[in-house]
C-alpha cells in the first residue's frame, strides 16, 4: 500500500468512526469525539495534499 492509498482509506476510516459513535454516550462527549476525528481527517487531507504534490514535482 502505498502512502496516498493509506491516507485516503485513513481518512475513510474515520468518517466511519465519526459516523458509529457508541450510543452509550453522552451529546457533549459525541460531539468531542466527533471534533477530534474531523481534526484527524483534516491532519490527513494535508499530508495526502502534500504527498500528492511532492510527487506532481516528480
Amino acid at each position: 500500500m502505498n502512502s496516498r492509498s493509506y491516507y485516503t482509506d485513513l481518512i475513510s476510516r474515520l468518517q466511519g468512526l465519526k459516523n458509529t459513535l457508541p450510543e452509550g454516550l453522552s451529546e457533549q462527549e459525541r460531539q468531542k469525539v466527533a471534533s477530534r476525528i474531523s481534526l484527524m481527517q483534516s491532519q490527513a487531507r494535508v499530508i495526502l495534499a502534500a504527498l500528492e504534490q511532492n510527487e506532481d514535482r516528480h
